[in-house]
């Protein structure tokens, strides 16, 4: 019997999502920060916490919580495009893929967040650092049919 691990849980960080330099990768923060005294001098990158720009619904502008999780099975992949493992595979997970918006200076990526969209707990002010957007389908290279105009994307994450 295999069994899920979560190792840690925490809020989403990353860089700003109008920052042309940012860093592109979203991080699971801990919740329980150590610091060691060190400074910088003179130049730093910025870390801000993520929200959800999911605009009229619910999670708009809520701060997305994180776990990471340890499993006993050698091979973990992200699949876009569909929320249903391949046959023989184990769902960790289904949700949505989500990125940072086109027209922002700042680069991002494409992560697979549970359809959950787990928040932190009364995170709903605005203060837009990371942001994440739904993906939607976008036709002429991507091949519609089997992809839908503007239809939101979703993702499953599975272990074999």
């Amino acid at each position: 019997m295999y069994v899920k691990m979560n190792v840690t849980t925490g809020v989403i960080g990353g860089g700003n999502h109008a920052a042309s330099g940012s860093a592109v990768n979203a991080l699971c923060l801990t919740l329980n920060p150590v610091y060691d005294g060190h400074n910088p001098t003179t130049y730093s990158s910025n870390l801000y916490g993520m929200e959800y720009e999911t605009t009229p619904e619910e999670k708009q502008d809520q701060d997305g919580v994180c776990s990471v999780c340890r499993v006993h099975r050698s091979t973990t992949l992200m699949i876009p495009g569909t929320n249903v493992c391949p046959n023989g595979w184990t769902l960790e997970y289904s949700g949505y893929l989500m990125a940072g918006y086109d027209s922002h200076p700042a680069s991002s990526e494409y992560i697979c967040v549970d359809k959950k969209q787990d928040a932190r707990y009364g995170s709903n002010a605005d203060y837009n650092g990371k942001l994440f957007y739904y993906t939607v389908g976008s036709c002429g290279s991507l091949p519609c049919p089997p992809y839908v105009q503007g239809k939101v994307v979703t993702c499953v994450v599975c272990s074999n």
